[in-house]
């Protein structure tokens, strides 16, 4: 998509899905929550397979990771023990290794 193009319809989406970027995708789902537009599973499938396909690439900004942190511990303890653990184990995979996490979250199991 070009700046200043119209977000897909549901009907183009499966079309395209290859040619648009990880913030096109999300803008596309985003409009169409916006709309009140359920898109059909069949497009949402497609939709979640190309996002799991390109997740690898995906690198989040320091101020999109620090923003993430926050909201995580804001909500720590609404978590499950496996939610926490994801949390932990994903954190430790970006480097983000903090015993302060560890040991709010065992507290809590």
């Amino acid at each position: 998509l070009q700046s200043g193009d119209h977000a897909p319809t549901p009907d183009q989406l499966p079309d395209i899905l290859t040619a648009l970027s990880p913030k096109e995708l999300a803008d596309a789902i985003w409009s169409f929550a916006k709309q009140g537009i359920h898109p059909p599973s069949d497009v949402m499938d497609a939709v979640s397979a190309e996002v799991l396909s390109k997740l690898p690439q995906f690198r989040p900004s320091a101020d999109w990771l620090d923003s993430f942190i926050k909201a995580a511990q804001a909500n720590l303890f609404q978590f499950t023990p496996t939610e926490m653990s994801n949390i932990i184990w994903a954190l430790a995979k970006l480097g983000k290794q903090s015993a302060c996490w560890a040991v709010v979250c065992t507290s809590q199991m």
